[in-house]
């Protein structure tokens, strides 16, 4: 469909659901027309990617029976009406993807059966405290805003109904705004919270992380990555926190040691705790991870050896330990990693010779042990790892010759292999590898 909407829909006075909704890709740009507004029957309104531009019109409050407004993937400009107060019995309200401003009004707060809130990718600029007073309320999205000042204590209250103790709040995204202040432990009272996403703020966010938080036994995702001043250790309470599969908590400041609690999360798949201040050794018992998939550690401050347990971990696809003050031998246990994809373990004191078993990780894309202590000859067989695309032997004290089948990686992009006691002759079989840049 193109054009504008007919102006003939104005007479259908008993419509109930309006939709005309991300059909109309050559549209024209046009404001919402204001005979809409008159249709005081509509239930549901779909006005999704239309071209649409201009204010949000106040008279939107006249649709006292509306449950459902989708205003989405718009050009709409201005502030969100107060007048939506008035739509008492409003379950949905979605006007994301537009450029509206200002304050997100306090009339929200009189909502009662607002179920999802989703307003991300707009340039508003309050989280206001009345979302406290939405009883219904299971899902905020403000993704990619420009929100300011403190997350409200009253955030504990969303979803709340306080006769019968029961609360249905499941999803927050506050990510890549302008939020200052601490985490409000009181986010640790949304009890049946699925997802939490604070990550990447454009400010500062200081103070430490809540032992309260332990207490979201249903959580699933929690992202607190790039938050810049928070600081403390990570909380041991989250072993209480059985139904987490996500973790993120790089680009931080956090200090002290891994908590080896965090292994008795059954059901975490990715842990980030890149880019803090962590310092003591990983955990022994970070194979009781069973899920785990991802595990980032690097640029942090740990010490101590690679410890067996670790390679012990099937299910690792990627373990990201660079830029430590890790020592010690690498154990030939490594090579039963059988579904690890990319091992970064460059810029630590590892020594001794690589593992001969390395050559038996088969799904091996990325290997980067360059600038530690290594020595010794590379393993006959390397060219097994005919998946490996990125090589990093550099800086270490490798001596011997490149084994013949080196040439047999041919998917191998990027090799550095500098600053060795490697001997200079090349074997042929080099020539094979047409990918390498």
């Amino acid at each position: 469909l193109s054009g504008k909407i007919p102006g003939e829909y104005k007479n259908l006075i008993n419509l109930e659901y309006l939709t005309i909704g991300t059909n109309r890709p050559n549209s024209v740009y046009e404001t919402i027309p204001d005979w809409i507004f008159d249709l005081e029957n509509l239930i549901e309104i779909d006005l999704n990617g239309n071209h649409l531009v201009g204010p949000i019109p106040s008279t939107i409050g006249n649709l006292v029976n509306l449950k459902k407004i989708d205003f989405g993937e718009n050009k709409f400009t201005g502030n969100i009406p107060t007048t939506i107060g008035y739509l008492s019995t409003l379950n949905n309200f979605e006007i994301y993807e537009n450029e509206l401003t200002g304050n997100i009004p306090t009339q929200v707060g009189k909502l009662q059966n607002l179920i999802s809130f989703k307003a991300y990718s707009n340039q508003l600029e309050s989280f206001p405290k009345e979302f406290g007073n939405c009883k219904s309320l299971e899902e905020i999205n403000l993704k990619d805003n420009n929100i300011d000042g403190a997350i409200p204590v009253e955030i504990g209250t969303i979803g709340w109904d306080e006769i019968n103790k029961d609360n249905v709040f499941r999803y927050l995204d506050l990510s890549q705004n302008e939020l200052t202040g601490n985490i409000p432990e009181e986010i640790g009272k949304l009890k049946m919270l699925q997802e939490i996403d604070l990550s990447n703020q454009r400010s500062v966010m200081t103070g430490e992380i809540p032992k309260k938080l332990g207490d979201l036994t249903n959580l699933q995702v929690m992202n607190f990555s790039s938050l810049k001043q928070i600081t403390g250790n990570i909380p041991k309470e989250f072993k209480r926190l059985k139904n987490l599969k996500t973790l993120l908590l790089k680009d931080n400041n956090l200090s002290g040691n891994i908590p080896g609690e965090l292994c008795d999360m059954k059901n975490l798949e990715i842990l980030e705790l890149q880019d803090n201040g962590l310092t003591g050794k990983i955990p022994e018992k970070v194979d009781k991870c069973k899920s785990l998939k991802t595990l980032k550690i690097d640029n942090n401050e740990l010490t101590g050896d690679l410890p067996n347990e670790i390679v012990k971990m099937l299910s690792l696809e990627t373990l990201m330990l660079n830029n430590n003050a890790l020592s010690g031998e690498l154990p030939d246990e490594i090579g039963e990693m059988e579904s690890i994809k990319f091992l970064e373990l460059q810029d630590n004191n590892f020594s001794g010779m690589i593992p001969g078993t390395i050559v038996d990780l088969t799904n091996l894309k990325t290997l980067k042990i360059g600038n530690n202590g290594l020595t010794g000859a590379l393993p006959d067989k390397i060219g097994d790892l005919a998946s490996l695309e990125t090589l990093m032997l550099n800086n270490n004290g490798l001596t011997g010759a490149l084994p013949d089948s080196f040439g047999d990686m041919t998917s191998l992009e990027t090799l550095m292999i500098n600053n060795n006691r490697l001997k200079e002759a090349l074997p042929d079989s080099i020539g094979d590898m047409t990918s390498l840049e």
